[in-house]
This record gives structure tokens, C-alpha cells and sequence, in this order.
């Protein structure tokens, strides 16, 4: 299987992604479950200890009903919402999965939207049968981009983040806003930067001179080919940190 995927983006020509394959999936998932176990138990710990010290006595959490309701709802929601949650609020990333430098995108290589997101997230209830994500793993082991069930069925997959990128997610939301740029020009102006260095020459200059068109930006009247280069460079740099054209 490759490790690499090249997408056609609208905005551009191709694009190409580091697919994060059953190891690197499966580091992100160990260190999410360890978070989310975490946090349900200490919600736990925090209910009754709460509840003693006010109350002064022993209590028991699994056969009073309200207090039951208390603790173990709120702990399961934690617990089994915690994915489709934080996917949704941290655009395809979870606390394990920044930590383990993998986010998830559509096949356009963006942000999937927050209903691919639930319905990947759904089909956990297959991907985990019949233990330990026994059929999700062995259906990425042997599928083209090293998806799981989930991701074919909400067209998504697991990348590797760039870690050399300049801006995340939500400083292109936060840029955005203050901004008339779409934050899907933004982002793809972050992944170009991000592999500025490692692509051809020629091809880095006609990327950049699409996502700046694309974006309304004039390009830079420079001649000679290093100093035009030089002056697109410069471009993409004052427009990823807020210059309006």
C-alpha cells in the first residue's frame, strides 16, 4: 500500500498526502482511550467524593437510581460521544489524534463536514466488533489509503499532519473571520507553505500562482525567476498572516 495519496483540488492542481497507516492509527485510538477513560472516571471520583463530603456518609452509586443517573450517564456520554464530539469541534482531530500528529479529511483532502464526521463515527459500532477494532484493523491493513469501514462509508481518511505548518485549523477559522478569504483557501495556502521546501521548484510556482488567483491576490510584478519566486513566497507568507489585498 502506498503512503502517499494525491488528491485534484478545485483550487489547484494535485496535492499530495501522507496517509497514516495501522500504526499510527492505532497509537492515535490507544492515546484517546486513555484520555476519554480518564476524564469518565475522574467525573466518577469527583460525584462522589462530592456527595460524601456534603453528606457525610457512605454512598452507594449503583443502586441508588438518582444518584446512578448522576454518575454513570454523564460518564458514558463522556465516554462513548467523546470521538464524534471532538472531531466535530476540533475539525477532524481528537486530543490523541494532534498528539499522535494525524487528523481525519474527506477526499478532497479538507474538513470533512460534521455529518461525515457522525457517520464514520457511527460505524464504530463494525469497525470495533468483535473486539479491540479486530474487523476496523484488519480492513485497513488491506485497504487502498488504509481506511476502515468507517471512513469508506462517510468518505473520509486518516492523514499525517505537517508538522512544519505554520497555522492550524483554527487560526485559518480565526483568520477567516477577520478576512474576506474562504477558509478553504486559507488551508490550502497553509498545506502548500508547509511543503514549500520539499516540492519543485516550477511546481510550487504555478501552485502559488493559482491559490493566490483563486484567492483575488495580485501577484507580484517582480522579474527574474529567483526574485519572483522570492516575491511569491513573500506573498503567501503576508496573506497567511492577514494581509487583505
Amino acid at each position: 500500500m502506498d503512503d502517499q495519496v494525491t488528491i485534484q483540488s478545485a483550487d489547484a492542481s494535485e496535492l499530495s498526502l501522507s496517509i497514516a497507516g495501522a500504526g499510527s492509527r492505532s497509537y492515535a485510538f490507544l492515546l484517546d482511550w486513555h484520555i476519554r477513560f480518564v476524564i469518565a472516571l475522574a467525573w466518577i471520583l469527583i460525584v462522589y467524593l462530592s456527595l460524601k463530603l456534603s453528606n457525610g456518609i457512605e454512598l452507594d452509586l449503583f443502586t441508588n437510581s438518582a444518584l446512578s443517573s448522576v454518575t454513570w450517564i454523564p460518564a458514558l456520554f463522556i465516554y462513548f460521544f467523546y470521538h464524534p464530539v471532538l472531531e466535530v469541534l476540533m475539525h477532524g482531530r481528537t486530543p490523541g489524534k494532534r498528539m499522535a500528529g494525524v487528523r481525519i479529511v474527506d477526499t478532497n483532502g479538507r474538513t470533512p463536514s460534521t455529518g461525515a464526521l457522525i457517520l464514520r463515527n457511527v460505524f464504530r459500532l463494525v469497525d470495533s466488533l468483535p473486539s479491540l477494532y479486530m474487523v476496523g484493523l484488519t480492513v485497513c491493513l488491506f485497504s487502498k489509503n488504509a481506511v476502515r469501514i468507517g471512513d469508506m462509508a462517510a468518505g473520509t481518511m486518516l492523514i499525517k499532519e505537517q508538522r512544519t505548518s505554520n497555522a492550524d485549523l483554527d487560526q485559518v477559522s480565526l483568520l477567516a473571520v477577520n478576512t474576506h478569504y474562504a477558509p478553504e483557501h486559507l488551508e490550502l495556502l497553509n498545506t502548500l507553505l508547509a511543503r514549500w521546501k520539499d516540492m519543485d521548484t516550477s511546481k510550487r510556482l504555478e501552485l502559488a500562482e493559482k491559490v493566490l488567483s483563486k484567492m483575488g491576490v495580485e501577484l507580484p510584478q517582480a522579474t527574474g525567476a529567483h526574485i519572483y519566486g522570492k516575491s511569491v513566497y513573500e506573498k503567501l507568507i503576508a496573506v497567511q498572516q492577514g494581509e487583505r489585498n
